[in-house]
């Protein structure tokens, strides 16, 4: 049997291709380092929207307990004053009765109420409509590096 030595011009070559390769697969490596870093980042981001979410309903809850017992208490000092003020009145002086006393107290707290309720249905709709963006954004980039790894 004949053996041979590979030919100067066949192992330079051989030599471009492995670099070629070589280089590919250190592209790749870099391209699949770069996405998954990116998915970590959109992962990231979207547990940070998630506790800012559980933070606002947190925020909410807390805020909606306060009104109540504000509430309560403004109902309770509004009918210690009223009552000490209506204490030396005769219903004929011509002031309001407890029932239009009752009246006015609940427009006022449904004005503000409604107002407060617009203003957190905005927060709430900004927040879901970017929360969204970053789940769909996170979602594409799985599916890349998915497809990635699958070749």
């Amino acid at each position: 049997m004949v053996q041979t030595t590979p030919t100067t011009a066949t192992t330079s070559v051989l030599e471009q291709h492995t670099n070629e390769y070589t280089d590919s697969l250190l592209e790749l490596a870099a391209y699949i380092e770069e996405h998954k870093r990116r998915a970590k980042k959109a992962a990231e981001e979207a547990q940070r929207q998630r506790d800012e979410e559980q933070m606002m309903e947190m925020d909410q809850e807390t805020k909606e307990y306060e009104d109540e017992m504000t509430r309560a208490a403004f109902d309770h000092d509004f009918w210690d004053w009223y009552n000490e003020f209506m204490s030396d009145r005769e219903p004929s002086d011509g002031y309001a009765s407890s029932s239009e006393g009752e009246y006015i107290r609940e427009v006022l707290l449904k004005k503000d109420l409604q107002l407060e309720r617009e203003m957190i249905a905005s927060e709430v709709q900004e927040g879901t409509a970017e929360a969204e963006g970053y789940i769909a954004e996170e979602t594409v980039l799985l599916s890349q590096i998915d497809a990635v790894q699958e070749e």
